[in-house]
């Protein structure tokens, strides 16, 4: 006789289902793993000896090149003339190939800005300065190779009357001691190599004035090399 009154069970198997899905899926992984390992142990000599050759020539390119290639790098930083005397002031960046290849299509960007203390010099800051009218980005920069341990080369900004014209030079002074005001050098160099021309490598500068010694602190940013 029918049971009367009584609904459906409450109590489903759920609990089973998901511990046989989970088992399952564990079974899954493992058979896949043993195929994989099977199918190398079984892999013909010729197709193992052909597999492992490609990898470790991959490698081997890759690690040749990195060994091989350029690398334009910045080994001084010079800050030329006094500012508080109201003579132009100058950055000279010099740079050297320590790579074993020449660089090709060697350029770059140096530029002199003067920046409050709660906006310090960033990674990205373009070069020439947004903020400095004299500097047009628009013409064709120079371009040369560098070769291997090649030294002599620099990296110039052209000369900036740093002073703001509506404060004395005094003022301005103090309010670099301060910290208020912060004058960087800065910039960048691009430049390829002979094996990958498509790649472009970028180096970066710069140097914070020191009032008190009048030379050029290494910045927390902006100086990278890739």
């Amino acid at each position: 006789m029918a049971n009367k009154g009584k609904g459906p069970s409450t109590n489903s198997p759920i609990q089973p289902l998901r511990e046989n899905w989970r088992v399952r899926f564990v079974g899954y992984i493992k058979r896949k793993m043993h195929e994989r390992a099977t199918k190398k142990q079984n892999e013909p000599t010729v197709e193992k000896a052909a597999r492992i050759t490609a990898k470790a020539t991959v490698w081997m390119l890759s690690d040749s090149y990195r060994d091989l290639r350029p690398y334009v790098q910045i080994t001084k930083l010079e800050y030329v003339g006094d500012v508080f005397k109201g003579e132009m002031v100058k950055g000279k960046a010099s740079i050297t190939n320590s790579g074993k290849t020449p660089a090709v299509n060697v350029n770059g960007c140096a530029d002199i800005v003067l920046k409050p203390n709660g906006d310090p010099m960033t990674d990205d800051f373009p070069c020439p300065a947004p903020n400095n009218p004299k500097r047009k980005d628009t013409e064709e920069r120079s371009r040369f190779p560098l070769g291997s341990g090649a030294t002599g080369f620099t990296v110039d900004s052209p000369g900036t009357s740093i002073v703001p014209s509506n404060i004395s030079v005094e003022n301005f002074k103090q309010l670099l001691s301060s910290g208020a005001f912060r004058i960087y050098f800065y910039g960048y160099i691009e430049y390829t190599d002979l094996t990958d021309v498509e790649t472009v490598h970028h180096s970066t500068f710069c140097g914070r004035y020191n009032v008190s010694t009048g030379s050029l602190d290494i910045c927390e940013k902006h100086n990278k090399m890739d």
